[in-house]
């Protein structure tokens, strides 16, 4: 697992080069104003040293050569604009492709699952209109193989029945640290695309590598709120 973290901390060092090289680092004192893409803020006189977020992020990564979309939520208060303290859930949203033969017992089944936990995020000169975040993510998670009795397609659409089951599971520990580029479309919202590398190390589900979802995810989101 030693050439995923090199390379991340590479992307790291990079995106950190990035921001001092190419954003102007000015002034943070109170009566500098948050910078924008489409529209210029108005002047405020007082500045604030806790604001908020939340938003709806994606993630595209793969398991076991399989391409998996996760959908996400995260929230949390924002310290003197740089630090961000919350929770982030994630979600596998495209289980019915996720399918594998004779898992256990000769019966095949769908992955299905999720994970989430602590967010803490470090962001580089915020109040530019583009700037670099390093997101990281400690928490937990669950996977199981349910299997594919209960599910079926009508009409070109998928229903799961109260017959499936789950046939194995493992709930786990995983760590995930990313480097993001942001941009403050509006002073209420941001968009973020970036990078993540996920690990866990002790992820244990029958007939499955245990590196399984130690993978790179790409990124995308956007973030409400007061930052």
């Amino acid at each position: 697992m030693k050439k995923p973290f090199l390379s991340l901390i590479l992307c790291l060092l990079f995106a950190a080069s990035f921001a001092q090289d190419y954003t102007q680092p000015k002034d943070t004192s109170s009566d500098e104003e948050i910078k924008t893409l489409f529209k210029k803020p108005k002047h405020e006189k007082k500045d604030i040293s806790v604001g908020w977020t939340a938003g709806l992020n994606s993630a595209y990564t793969q398991f076991d050569k399989q391409n998996v979309w996760l959908v996400g939520l995260a929230a949390g208060p924002i310290l003197n604009h740089n630090w961000t303290i919350g929770l982030q859930l994630n979600a596998i949203v495209n289980s019915y492709y996720l399918y594998y033969d004779t898992v256990i017992n000769n019966t095949n089944a769908y992955l299905v699952g999720g994970f989430g936990g602590f967010l803490i995020q470090y962001t580089l000169f915020p109040k530019s209109a583009v700037h670099v975040t390093f997101p990281l993510q400690i928490g937990g998670g669950y996977l199981g193989y349910l299997s594919d009795n209960g599910y079926n397609w009508e009409n070109g659409n998928g229903y799961w029945y109260n017959n499936s089951e789950i046939l194995d599971y493992d709930v786990f520990f995983y760590v995930e640290p990313g480097v993001q580029a942001e941009f403050n479309l509006l002073k209420f919202m941001r968009l973020a695309v970036g990078v993540s590398y996920r690990y866990s190390p002790n992820f244990d589900l029958e007939k499955t590598s245990s590196g399984l979802i130690n993978q790179f995810n790409g990124t995308v989101g956007l973030k409400f709120g007061k930052f």
